[in-house]
């Protein structure tokens, strides 16, 4: 549903948002314990597929056609929504990680360092790979317009064999350095673009579904087996699931909201607010876990729960001031300077 709003997708935006806070709160699960080692494993298996859900929804967002004349608008639009809002969040973190002691250069030294790449080594790593993927979108999307059928069945088969290679390769000890422009989540990115062309009949959707079902037992499996390396990001496996999830969701939750629109307009409120939670819950989960700590077997599974409620909660509402205080004014004033370049 290009140009018009998709409730199927603030429907996706809100449950990746769930996942993500859900799997950093896994740390209180008492992982020792029968019960709270296989809630922990499943719920990884789960709640990492927020990381392939964020990129086909980007994907299927940006990879389109734009004209010339407004690819500069294009580009305006990233900064102003994504830019700014990620540099305040950085900032924002670099204030955090430096209490009690403040110095002024230490500090922005430390932003300027954690901002050009310190930060990837964190939750952090999704903007940073996300970015690059939003600057070549308008390239991709004059490609993907025009490519047909043969040529696309090539780039999916090239792109899962890559991915078997070196999920093979890499589980059993064995470096693959063979390149692809496209893999990793760069093609779970692409992918996004072309899952309407790709499961296009109910006959195509319910074969995904049985697959994507396999699938992720398959990798639960495997992961228990020991058989670890790349299982919850971009294997084959992993990927599979992950796009009939993303679908499945889609297009349940667009079927539902449409019947009710008192909770489409609250799903759309709160999946406005998914970017801004991803970058705020991470300076929330130290200070709000200590009550959620240190329980046993199956209290700490709901323990965890209680915990990503919690921060869910804390994370809008921080979100919420944080636009309304710093973001949007710093967006507003950009958009106030673009207007009087343009006079």
């Amino acid at each position: 549903m290009r140009g018009t709003h998709d409730p199927g997708f603030d429907v996706v935006r809100v449950i990746a948002m769930i996942f993500v806070v859900a799997v950093h709160t896994l740390f209180v699960v008492d992982v020792a314990s029968r019960s709270g080692y296989v809630f922990d494993l499943t719920g990884r298996s789960l709640f990492l597929s927020a990381n392939a859900l964020f990129f086909l929804l980007s994907g299927k967002l940006n990879i389109r056609v734009i004209p010339d004349e407004k690819i500069g608008a294009y580009y305006f639009k990233k900064v102003r929504n994504i830019l700014i809002p990620v540099l305040v969040f950085f900032l924002a973190f670099t204030l955090y990680s430096s209490y009690p002691a403040y110095d002024i250069v230490a500090t922005l030294k430390a932003f300027l360092v954690g901002a050009l790449g310190g930060y990837a080594g964190m939750a952090y790593w999704f903007m940073f790979s996300l970015v690059g993927f939003l600057l070549v979108a308008p390239f991709l999307g004059r490609a993907f317009d025009r490519m047909g059928d043969r040529t696309l069945a090539a780039f999916i088969i090239l792109g899962f064999g890559f991915s078997v290679a070196r999920t093979i390769a890499g589980n059993i000890g064995i470096g693959f350095s063979w390149g692809y422009p496209f893999e990793g989540f760069f093609f779970t990115f692409c992918l996004g673009a072309v899952l309407d062309r790709i499961i296009s009949t109910d006959r195509r959707f319910w074969l995904l579904m049985v697959l994507s079902a396999v699938c992720f037992l398959a990798s639960v499996l495997l992961v228990a087996g020991g058989y670890g390396v790349g299982a919850y990001d971009v294997s084959p496996l992993y990927t599979i699931y992950s796009v009939g999830l993303f679908v499945l969701i889609a297009r349940t939750g667009r079927r539902v909201l449409e019947r009710f629109p008192l909770a489409e307009r609250a799903c759309a409120v709160v999946a406005k607010r998914s970017f801004s939670v991803y970058m705020v819950h991470v300076m929330l989960l130290v200070p709000l876990s200590a009550p959620f700590v240190g329980y046993g077997g199956i209290v700490s599974i709901f323990a965890q729960m209680g915990f990503t409620i919690v921060t869910l909660a804390a994370s809008l509402v921080l979100s919420v001031l944080a636009d309304l205080l710093v973001v949007g004014p710093l967006q507003r004033l950009l958009d106030r300077a673009r207007r009087r370049a343009a006079v």
